[in-house]
């Protein structure tokens, strides 16, 4: 995905997202937008990590040049 692709419209749509090297499925639960950054909060499947449970995550990229964990989102139909 490209950040030119996160609108409030994609609420509730699912996706498919890296987490910690490991491609997992799950819904975007909102759209964020800061100064430098544009990102989406996804809940997606438990990844374990160490001792840690992460269920949710923010996948961003930046403004100026759209790098950032968002451009191995994928969107699923």
């Amino acid at each position: 995905m490209k950040i030119t692709d996160l609108k409030d419209s994609l609420i509730n749509k699912k996706v498919s997202v890296v987490i910690t090297a490991k491609r997992v499925n799950g819904t975007i639960l909102g759209i964020e937008n800061d100064e430098h950054t544009v990102g989406m909060v996804v809940e997606h499947e438990p990844v374990v990590w160490g001792k840690y449970t992460f269920t949710t995550t923010r996948i961003w990229g930046r403004k100026s040049d759209g790098w950032g964990s968002i451009i191995n989102a994928k969107l699923l139909a």
